[in-house]
């Protein structure tokens, strides 16, 4: 018996890393050769989630992306895709990053707009007299998200900092609600690893 604790807990140890290490493919940087501008490429996407629950804006997913080209000139641009639910306001036109405290107005370069709406169905495994199973509809839930989509880019000075900084988020303003989206330790190591070169 004693045996199978064992084995089952270092099983139990072994999917914990995996799952870890899965979690981390999420956040790899891509490298590529833009020939038509004669560029090289390197893009991070991160999936964020807002820490505020009350909050309207649910999820972001932040994709950064680096450009250097043939003369070394460096240009990053970040695209955000933000999803809030229907029932807040719409999304300014203004976005804020913050670094250790200090705080940088960004400009939107340009902002799309998207209402969407999907049905999802629960259903359950219902025994018949054969004693057999049917999968059976028990009910429908509407889920509608209002999804915003913006970009802009970052400054050599804001690449520079955020190369330093000990602490990075962004602040996103609607109607009376303020939500920030912070970039957690490994992330902005991953966005550090980005600029790094």
């Amino acid at each position: 018996m004693k045996n199978r604790v064992i084995r089952f807990s270092g099983l139990m140890t072994v999917l914990f890393v995996m799952t870890l290490q899965g979690c981390y493919l999420f956040s790899t940087i891509i490298e590529e050769h833009d020939v038509v501008y004669d560029t090289h490429r390197k893009s991070l996407t991160l999936n964020l989630e807002n820490g505020n629950r009350r909050s309207h804006l649910r999820y972001v997913e932040k994709t950064f992306v680096k450009e250097t080209s043939a003369d070394q000139t460096v240009s990053l641009k970040v695209y955000d895709v933000l999803k809030m639910s229907v029932s807040g306001f719409n999304l300014e036109d203004r976005v804020f990053l913050i670094i250790d405290e200090v705080v940088f107005p960004l400009t939107i370069n340009s902002k799309e707009l998207e209402h969407t709406t999907s049905i999802d169905e629960s259903r359950e495994d219902v025994k018949t007299s054969d004693s057999t199973s049917v999968s059976v509809v028990t009910g429908y839930s509407t889920n509608n998200l209002n999804i915003s989509r913006l970009n802009y880019s970052l400054s050599t000075e804001i690449l520079s900092r955020i190369q330093e900084a000990n602490s990075v988020f962004f602040r996103y303003y609607a109607g009376p609600e303020m939500s920030t989206i912070y970039i957690r330790y490994n992330d902005l190591k991953m966005l550090k690893k980005l600029l790094a070169n």
